[in-house]
């Protein structure tokens, strides 16, 4: 299956006090999550040749199918596009399906924790199969207080001069629909498309 996500940033001033927020919001844990690694042709771990994108690797952005729909956000001045990610993964069933880590920030040593000017997307999305495609997100987004033109809640604000905010959603999907997933603060789009893995076949969800 090709994964691919828009996280993009809601920049207006009214969607704090539009939300009857938690009182105690849950951040993502990542720590068995699969990381997404880059891929560069001709080059493989195994030192073997690779010639095609294998499971959990970033594609091109020649490959991503939602690039009108980037282009349409990026024109409108209300939305600040975070991420756009693709990558192709088996689908598992059910308790077998494991999560995979997104994130906007490339490393630990490239982000700096006391930077006020960073707007960090972090969390795992999951994967699953039974009579229809499982989608789950669960994202943090962290943004600084600066960059939030409205009264933020006290539990959303940390110890660095800024607030974090959480999405958790599940869908049922069906290949190649695009769906929205909504937050005051941040939006989703997600398209799952049946593809050929390297070295196996999907087999139709």
């Amino acid at each position: 299956m090709q994964v691919e996500l828009i996280v993009f940033q809601h920049t207006l001033a009214s969607s704090l006090r539009e939300e009857q927020w938690p009182s105690h919001p849950a951040l993502p844990v990542i720590d068995n999550a699969i990381e997404l690694q880059q891929y560069y042709p001709g080059y493989s771990d195994f030192n073997s040749f690779e010639t095609e994108v294998q499971a959990f690797q970033l594609l091109p952005a020649s490959e991503f199918k939602l690039a009108k729909e980037e282009k349409k956000l990026n024109a409108q001045k209300d939305y600040n596009i975070l991420l756009h990610l693709s990558w192709k993964q088996p689908v598992e069933t059910g308790k077998s399906a494991v999560p995979v880590h997104i994130t906007n920030i490339e490393d630990d040593i490239s982000y700096d924790e006391h930077s006020s000017n960073i707007k960090k997307i972090d969390g795992t999305v999951t994967i699953s199969k039974k009579n229809y495609l499982n989608f789950q997100a669960n994202l943090s987004l962290k943004l600084p207080l600066d960059d939030i033109k409205s009264e933020v809640p006290a539990q959303f604000i940390d110890k660095k001069d800024s607030a974090v905010f959480h999405l958790l959603q599940t869908r049922k999907m069906r290949p190649n629909e695009m769906h929205y997933l909504d937050h005051p603060l941040f939006g989703v789009l997600v398209l799952m498309t049946p593809v050929e893995l390297p070295g196996a076949v999907e087999r139709s969800s």
